[in-house]
């Protein structure tokens, strides 16, 4: 009797767990807008330890590093592979119908979300012998980490298609990782081409200001978290920054994986991302070397277009840049307006080198 009254009790014990576990998955998925979409492309997750930032306990720093692969069907590879790099405050999710519609034209594509962002985690140990997963949203330790994990993916890439074209795609602040990614290893690297789409290399402090005063920066610890320049108007959480258009506009209002704060250490790393682009940029031959294509909004809410033409100029050769609407009324994301089919097809055409075809390129002084 007590052997069957112990048995029904953890029985029920288990069901319990099992019912909780699935009402958590059900409003998880519920919470994050774009978690449907992630399924159209295999889901993994591969791990990085930082051994060049500050430690924690006397260890270093390991990340789970989530990402999600889109391959052509069977007969239809063309033999070209992206590794896209998200915005400050998006995640690999934002870029999943961009990603189908490149798989269906024969690329491979990679979508990783950067350390701090998305479903990335990092891993911290509690001891030598147990680990806790610390969700250290919005945060990083060192710039050069993004580096790295740019490097590490690109290892995976290159392994799971070894004669396969390399081509990496920053987008917004992405935009900042790949260019000093190009400069630190372009020379000794054998990447095909890079895209750029409404580049974050110089952010518009005019229409975005830093949301908090000098003062409260300088006061503030590094890791203490301070609102994000992507400011929300109406409680939309930034949303019409991006797009009008719906449903990407519930999609990123409604986006619990969505970034809305950093730490000013975060902000700190950011800021040295800068000056190293800064310092670096201004004719490299690792820049030159590569063929990139630039892919402007006009009047983009966020970004300084001005300067972003002045860093292209400086490094002319085998660039081209382009301007787009950005729907009727100037949006940041490209992939989420009207101008979504033109960006694809002057995408696909570069990349297939079909220079010829894009049509309404800048000149290039």
């Amino acid at each position: 009797m007590a052997l069957t009254n112990l048995i029904k009790n953890l029985s029920l014990v288990l069901l319990l767990v099992l019912i909780t576990y699935a009402s958590t998955t059900n409003a998880i998925c519920a919470e994050n807008t774009f978690a449907h979409d992630l399924i159209t492309g295999v889901n993994k997750t591969f791990y990085q330890l930082d051994t060049d930032s500050v430690k924690v306990r006397n260890f270093s720093h390991r990340y789970a590093i989530a990402y999600t692969k889109w391959t052509p069907d069977d007969g239809n590879d063309n033999g070209h592979v992206i590794i896209y790099n998200h915005g400050l405050q998006s995640h690999r999710g934002w870029f999943y119908e961009t990603a189908e519609h490149l798989r269906a034209s024969g690329f491979t594509v990679y979508a990783y979300d950067r350390i701090g962002s998305g479903e990335s985690t990092s891993l911290v140990p509690a001891s030598r012998y147990s680990a806790e997963i610390v969700n250290l949203k919005g945060h990083i330790h060192s710039w050069y980490v993004y580096i790295k994990t740019l490097e590490m993916m690109k290892e995976i890439a290159k392994e799971e298609n070894p004669s396969a074209k390399i081509h990496l795609w920053g987008n917004s602040f992405g935009a900042k990782i790949v260019t000093a990614y190009i400069i630190i290893n372009g020379d000794k690297d054998d990447l095909s081409s890079t895209i750029f789409s409404t580049p974050g290399l110089y952010r518009n402090e005019k229409s975005m200001p830093l949301p908090f005063s000098k003062l409260k920066y300088l006061f503030s610890g590094m890791d203490q978290y301070l609102p994000s320049p992507i400011y929300p108007v109406n409680g939309d959480n930034g949303a019409g920054l991006f797009t009008s258009t719906e449903p990407y506009f519930y999609k990123i209002k409604h986006d619990n994986l969505s970034l809305r704060q950093f730490t000013k250490m975060f902000y700190d790393q950011a800021t040295k991302l800068d000056k190293f682009i800064k310092v670096h940029a201004n004719g490299t031959s690792a820049l030159n070397d590569n063929p990139r294509l630039y892919l402007l909004v006009e009047n983009d809410p966020m970004m300084d277009n001005i300067q972003t033409i002045k860093h292209i100029q400086q490094n002319r050769p085998q660039a081209i840049a382009k301007y787009y609407p950005g729907g009727p009324d100037h949006r940041h994301f490209l992939s989420y307006t009207i101008d979504r089919e033109e960006e694809m097809e002057d995408v696909v055409n570069f990349l297939l080198g079909n220079i010829n075809a894009l049509e309404n390129s800048i000149e290039l002084d």
